[in-house]
């Protein structure tokens, strides 16, 4: 009937203009068009082509935006694979991951380019054997969107020292883990949340001489500058490392190792219920990208902060820097330093 189609004309009409500014020129600007003409037709049998048109195109141009490219020396299919089903090293050459890899056994990644499509992630399993270590690579998205990253579960291992990741919205989530993660001399770019430690154990955490940023490295499949792609589209990074409810202490920084570098976020570091130890860390330029901040009464949180704690239950302690070797924290440009609430004691 003519009302079912007016309301397919308007939805596919607002489809194509919400997706078209990330297609190729010749989808935006050859097909689509057509599409729109017949759309507008008052013919039943063009209106029935238009749709046609929309659902083999359309669709079709998604799915394919979601896939790498499908050469490499070891391709992950869209329908997943375990690492127990892979050889236990790769070194050198091309990686790429169109489906979820799941990492129940051990796993090496050394001097390898790996790409990873949209909304596609990298679990490290419950389990003493799911071991994954990345040396020396680049990790970063193929497509439009951001891939998921990668979840390190209770008492999964994560080693990565030397490495490049880039566009995921929590490049690395350490849930209810008890295993070691170890992240040494790494540089995360353009990630909604570069470090998440949740519920974790955190004397098992290392985050030691890693870079923190948010602009553009020269990823060759990036469309977006200095800003995030979707779904935080046109967004600068929100958080660096964020801790919640962690048990033990979280140790940032190492006056023993290579400084952290916090640039370009929303937030430097942010935790709350957590004990933590911070030293041996720069923060520059955190919050300047965002505007004016907007200035909110307590227990609303400050925004554009280098280092924002929240102690819930009065129990907690922090120590932040010190008067040793390289133990000092320093913050340039920055439109906040730190805010501590209600921690029990603090040592500043």
């Amino acid at each position: 009937s003519s009302h079912v189609f007016t309301d397919l004309k308007v939805n596919i009409k607002r489809t194509l203009q919400f997706h078209q500014q990330n297609m190729p020129f010749t989808q935006k600007f050859l097909p689509f068009r057509v599409i729109f003409v017949l759309l507008e037709s008052n013919s039943y049998f063009m209106k029935k082509i238009s749709i046609t048109l929309f659902l083999t195109l359309f669709i079709g141009s998604i799915t394919y935006s979601q896939i790498c490219p499908q050469t490499g020396n070891l391709i992950i299919p869209t329908s997943g694979q375990s690492s127990s089903t892979l050889n236990s090293v790769y070194t050198g050459g091309v990686i790429v991951i169109n489906g979820h890899l799941n990492v129940d056994d051990a796993l090496t990644f050394d001097n390898c380019t790996i790409y990873i499509a949209d909304d596609i992630g990298i679990t490290v399993e419950d389990n003493p054997n799911s071991k994954l270590k990345i040396v020396d690579c680049d990790l970063f998205s193929c497509g439009s969107e951001m891939w998921r990253g990668i979840l390190v579960k209770a008492q999964g291992s994560l080693d990565m020292q030397g490495s490049t990741l880039e566009d995921a919205v929590r490049r690395v989530h350490a849930r209810n883990s008890s295993g070691l993660v170890t992240l040494l001399d790494n540089t995360f770019n353009k990630n909604h949340i570069h470090i998440l430690a949740e519920t974790a154990n955190a004397a098992n955490i290392s985050i030691y001489g890693n870079d923190f940023f948010c602009h553009e490295m020269g990823n060759t499949f990036s469309t977006n500058g200095d800003f995030l792609e979707a779904p935080f589209l046109n967004q600068q990074t929100e958080i660096a490392i964020e801790g919640l409810s962690t048990t033990n202490t979280l140790t940032i920084g190492n006056p023993n190792f290579d400084v952290n570098n916090f640039f370009e976020c929303k937030f430097g570091i942010k935790l709350v219920n957590c004990n933590a130890v911070i030293k041996n860390n720069h923060f520059e330029n955190i919050g300047t990208s965002y505007g004016a901040p907007q200035n909110q009464p307590y227990p609303y949180e400050t925004p554009f902060t280098a280092v924002l704690a929240f102690d819930f239950f009065g129990v907690y302690s922090m120590e932040i820097g010190g008067g040793g070797i390289n133990e000092q924290n320093t913050v340039n440009r920055c439109i906040h330093g730190f805010e501590v609430n209600d921690y029990r004691i603090v040592n500043i």
